[in-house]
């Protein structure tokens, strides 16, 4: 996670939990729990690693998906300037 002056990033990983390769093209989405409204979104590059800008401070769910996986869900998180709270 980093701030920026537009926002706070929020950065990762995605990888295989079975062989801990990384997923490329995986697709990770932000959604407000409230609404189900998605409100941000990218996809992982060839390292796994994403990077979701401009991300404002409050509640979300995160949801990854990838062709042949089931989804994988952060049901909530706290977007706060000082870190994440899960």
């Amino acid at each position: 996670m980093a701030q920026k002056d537009g926002g706070i990033t929020l950065t990762g990983n995605i990888t295989d939990s079975l062989n801990g390769k990384p997923l490329e093209y995986a697709t990770i989405t932000l959604f407000t729990p409230a609404s189900n409204k998605p409100v941000n979104g990218t996809v992982s590059d060839k390292s796994g690693n994403f990077s979701l800008t401009d991300v404002a401070e409050g509640k979300y769910r995160i949801v990854v998906e990838f062709i042949g996986y089931k989804p994988f869900s952060i049901k909530e998180i706290t977007v706060a300037k000082g870190g994440i709270i899960t």
